[in-house]
């Protein structure tokens, strides 16, 4: 598929490998995104389909835009998390270590997140990068696990990343209380 004039068209498929339905589906689908009201509503609709919490970030991690899974984490309305750096918005304990907020304080340079982001910003990929984050969130400590995943993306020139967030706090919960029961069960026997 190739994309003129933010319409896409369908580029020849070789012959008799793909059979006819699916020629005709992938045929129904370029027409469905070119009939859409625009293609940002289309563009909506894929970032909202995804299950993990998804940002679009730029450099200094400030938040561009996120769907609606991210949305549901954010304790903050979407104006007001827009143009955030990501720590200031997920409340991470460390963004006010410095007057300056996130990407500031003592700590951040060992931050996950943005380094996940710069990398992907020099053009790399990175994959499932284990984070412990600490928020704090009406006053109360919280420790959230995530695997952080990055992806560059250009787009009219300018550098942007995806920021994916993959909640694994339930498995290191679990992986925790195994440990205890196991370390319990040697010191029993």
């Amino acid at each position: 598929m190739e994309m003129e004039d933010n319409v896409f068209k369908a580029t020849p498929s070789a012959p008799s490998v793909v059979p006819d339905e699916v020629e005709r589906r992938c045929e129904n689908f370029i027409a469905a995104v070119n009939r859409s009201a625009s293609l940002p509503d289309f563009y909506k609709a894929i970032l909202d389909a995804m299950p993990s919490p998804v940002f679009v970030v730029e450099k200094d991690v400030c938040i561009i835009d996120f769907n609606s899974t991210a949305g549901k984490l954010l304790p903050q309305e979407r104006e007001k998390v827009i143009r955030q750096r990501a720590g200031e918005a997920l409340h991470c304990l460390h963004s006010t270590d410095s007057p300056d907020g996130c990407g500031r304080g003592p700590n951040c340079h060992k931050c996950v997140i943005r380094n996940s982001v710069n990398q992907s910003l020099d053009g790399y990929q990175i994959m499932r990068k284990r984070l412990h984050l600490e928020v704090l969130i009406n006053g109360k400590k919280k420790a959230i696990s995530y695997l952080v995943t990055t992806a560059p993306m250009v787009y009219d020139e300018h550098k942007y990343v995806l920021l994916v967030l993959e909640d694994i706090s339930e498995i290191d919960m679990a992986a925790r209380a195994a440990l205890d029961c196991e370390e319990s069960f040697n010191a029993i026997f």
